[in-house]
């Protein structure tokens, strides 16, 4: 395709992705709501411990040879076809060695991340290991030939686990054992029905020298998949070793929600940014065009939500997790303050910076962040648990601004017109502020308080279309939903 077919295609791309996400991230905190108040606190922290060696495994896995298959330039469709069969052989040989090499070290594993008496709950983990890198491999083929609407197909499917496995498990009293099957089974359902739709079909007749050149080409991938991953789990892996196993869990409940609530915007633009600008890579005015337009939509939806979930942490922390989860309250209002704003410009980057292939860049870039929060945490966030969570938004900003300088230095892009594209959604933000005042200064129920984040959000949307009409319609039409103007 060229250019003006990418971009097209990248566009209808995020209508279905934006459909795709609204199923699959409102499962999430639907089917937290319901297990948040039959689970304890402590139940989530063994569950998040395991989680975390076994995401870093998938991390590994996953983001070389998914990445490279979305990125690569290949000769033809017969090399792309002998190369995804060599991807599938090495994802199954890998996951398996992986998968085996926890099994055999998950008593010193278990005890490096807190969790040890639960070593049999890292082994079985394990399995999701090889669906896992297999699903991300056909998800990869499905994204790079911009078949969003076939993705569309797992997320409903997908959606359905957590009330058809993990919630009557957790009923049954199974505790942790039902986050575990519950994740295992997520990832062994959506394999037979992502190859059923990718009807990518395999051949024997892969060259093996070319894993040579796959694992030079991933190499820089997987470092960079690997820091971020790092990165995104600091926070919870310092708190296995500061913190009881109830802080952990709230920590990472806290995290989750947050994400489950931005997760279902910045995914639509997340996972069509890539594929898309990996194929524009070649022409720098199409690519920034493409990067900038989105980025302009993601500002115009997010920072509300951020804002909200700083004021209206209290009701979002009761209505979807419960009343032995308040202490949640202010991790929730917290993580969501900054969290748009990672996502438009420090997320945004790193999806450019792959695009492009600078994958050494993005990883310098992360260590950049890496340091940041590490240092924070050591010093000021080993002070008390209420300074290991706002610590969070000076590491955030410090990111943000990291960021917005390589946007500048690197893709030319201005540093002047990155800052001020944010004006408009702090100005219709201020607005309406004066209504989430009544909310702080008047004791309202929950269905009021509901009523009142809904109103908050109609006067966000109705002064950015009154005030900033031409931005309105380009974020609408970005989704296919308007026109431009």
């Amino acid at each position: 395709m060229d250019e003006i077919a990418i971009k097209e295609a990248g566009r209808k791309s995020v209508k279905w992705s934006f459909f795709a996400e609204v199923l699959s991230k409102l499962s999430l905190p639907i089917s937290t709501m319901f297990l948040a108040r039959i689970l304890n606190p402590e139940i989530y922290g063994i569950a998040t411990a395991v989680t975390i060696i076994v995401s870093f495994c998938e991390i590994v896995l996953e983001s070389g040879f998914a990445k490279y298959l979305i990125e690569h330039d290949f000769a033809d469709e017969d090399d792309y076809k002998k190369q995804f069969s060599l991807l599938l052989f090495l994802c199954i040989i890998n996951s398996l060695i992986v998968s085996g090499l926890i099994i055999i070290f998950r008593y010193p594993l278990s005890s490096l991340i807190g969790n040890s008496g639960y070593e049999i709950v890292l082994a079985a983990s394990t399995i999701q290991i090889v669906f896992a890198s297999l699903n991300a491999l056909y998800s990869a083929d499905l994204k790079r030939n911009f078949k969003f609407n076939k993705l569309f197909i797992v997320k409903i499917v997908y959606c359905f686990i957590p009330f058809l496995v993990t919630i009557p498990l957790a009923l049954l009293g199974l505790n942790y054992w039902s986050l575990i099957i519950g994740a295992i089974a997520a990832q062994a359902v959506q394999l037979p029905i992502l190859a059923l739709l990718s009807k990518r079909s395999i051949t024997a007749k892969f060259n093996i020298k070319n894993i040579g050149i796959i694992i030079r080409d991933s190499a820089p991938m997987i470092l960079d998949s690997v820091v971020v991953w790092i990165c995104s789990w600091l926070m919870t892996l310092l708190a296995t070793q500061f913190f009881d196993t109830k802080i952990v869990g709230l920590i990472k409940v806290a995290n989750s929600t947050v994400s489950s609530i931005f997760t279902l915007f910045s995914a639509t633009f997340i996972s069509v940014l890539f594929p898309t600008l990996s194929r524009l890579k070649s022409n720098n005015k199409e690519f920034e065009d493409f990067f900038v337009k989105t980025q302009k939509a993601a500002i115009c939806i997010l920072p509300p939500i951020g804002v909200g979930c700083f004021f209206f942490s209290g009701t979002i922390t009761a209505l979807m997790l419960g009343s032995k989860w308040s202490e949640a309250s202010f991790m929730i209002g917290v993580f969501g303050l900054t969290k748009p704003l990672l996502i438009c410009y420090t997320y945004f980057l790193s999806e450019a910076f792959r695009s492009k292939g600078y994958f050494y860049r993005s990883v310098f870039y992360q260590i950049f962040v890496l340091i940041i929060d590490l240092s924070l945490r050591l010093t000021i966030g080993r002070i008390s648990l209420e300074h290991y969570i706002w610590i969070s938004i000076v590491s955030d900003l410090l990111a943000i601004a990291g960021a917005i300088a390589i946007l500048r230095i690197t893709f030319k892009m201005s540093a002047l017109k990155q800052i001020t594209s944010l004006v408009p959604s702090f100005v219709c933000c201020v607005i309406f502020l004066p209504f989430v005042y009544v909310a702080q200064t008047y004791s309202l129920d929950l269905f009021r308080t509901m009523a009142q984040i809904f109103f908050c959000a109609l006067v966000y949307f109705l002064a950015y279309y009154i005030i900033f009409k031409k931005l309105f319609f380009n974020a609408l039409s970005y989704f296919k939903f308007g026109r431009n103007t």
